[in-house]
């Protein structure tokens, strides 16, 4: 049998089966990130990755505000799982000229050590549904949005870039064997 590593983004508690700095880690089942320790790594220009690092259907799940400090990437990587945004638990920039960008890649495989930022792996073999359900709003002040690897994606939130990309990508079958619905919005696009 092998074990999921889901991870929950809190503000609440402290940071609980995580390695201790950037790259984020889960190490075991039910692991926590505190926003805290999350908040204080998105400065600086930083790619910070969060990820599962499971063997089996590993989610994340964001359930309080995450708000950066400085301008940064956030790179939320769950390993052959999904991603949930909870209602009530925004991602934002930390505001006039600190762009945040924002990447949530469900159901990627990577086999060895910290996720690529460039290329990642979709698991094309996983057997269930994963999906990316954005329950609160995403502020980036000029980052870009990339929702990728699910294969179903439900926004029912504000997603504002302020002048950055949008790109959601999923694949419309079960098990990851069917066909890739794209969807991109470019600098400067609107709906």
């Amino acid at each position: 049998l092998l074990d999921p590593n889901n991870l929950t983004i809190q503000s609440t508690g402290s940071d609980t089966s995580m390695s201790a700095s950037n790259p984020f880690a889960a190490s075991a089942n039910n692991a926590i990130l505190t926003t805290a320790t999350l908040d204080a790594a998105l400065t600086g220009g930083a790619n910070v990755i969060v990820y599962t690092g499971g063997s089996s259907g590993s989610a994340i799940t964001v359930a309080s505000p995450i708000t950066a400090t400085g301008t940064a990437n956030l790179y939320l990587v769950a390993d052959k799982g999904s991603i949930t945004v909870n209602t009530g638990s925004a991602i934002s920039a930390a505001g006039a000229l600190n762009s945040l960008g924002v990447y949530l890649w469900a159901n990627y495989l990577h086999t060895a050590g910290t996720p690529s930022t460039s290329s990642p792996v979709y698991q094309a073999d996983n057997a269930t549904n994963q999906t990316i359900s954005i329950g609160s709003a995403i502020t980036t002040d000029g980052g870009s949005v990339e929702l990728r690897g699910a294969n179903s994606v439900s926004i029912a939130a504000a997603i504002s870039t302020g002048g950055g990309s949008f790109y959601s990508s999923y694949d419309t079958s079960a098990g990851g064997a069917g066909t890739s619905e794209r969807f991109t919005l470019d600098k400067g696009g609107r709906l």
